[in-house]
């Protein structure tokens, strides 16, 4: 499975960019070295990700992007799932990290595509200086 950072994912912000290339190379560990330890990857990826998001969301208001509270919900999705995992991996589950890439893979990819580039495009159409910080 290989998921790797290209610039056809970038929302042309260069916080938010390096920290999905953060995001990418967490995912890289996990695919590189399957006897990775999960409880450690997951407890990285919810933290990180909490930085992440509250970075986005702090970048959605300061733009005025109009969609930020449905953009918050799939945040929230994504947390609450990642929570869940994790605690049925916690709890003895057969997570297996072919299940959380498949996971992970999914959701950025969809979550980059699907939400983030509409910043961008927003930030464009709106003629925003803030689109690069």
């Amino acid at each position: 499975m290989q998921l790797t950072w290209s610039e056809d994912l970038s929302v042309g912000n260069e916080i938010i960019d390096s920290q999905h290339k953060k995001l990418f190379e967490l995912f890289e560990d996990i695919t590189r070295n399957p006897q990775t330890n999960l409880d450690r990857i997951l407890e990285e990826v919810g933290n990180y990700i909490n930085l992440h998001f509250a970075e986005e969301e702090r970048w959605m208001a300061r733009v005025g992007y109009p969609d930020i509270s449905e953009h918050r919900q799939t945040h929230k999705a994504f947390v609450d799932s990642t929570l869940r995992m994790k605690m049925d991996h916690i709890m003895g589950g057969k997570l297996s990290p072919k299940q959380l890439t498949k996971f992970l893979q999914t959701w950025l990819v969809e979550h980059i595509q699907g939400c983030d580039l509409q910043i961008k495009q927003f930030c464009l159409d709106q003629k925003k200086d803030e689109i690069i910080i």
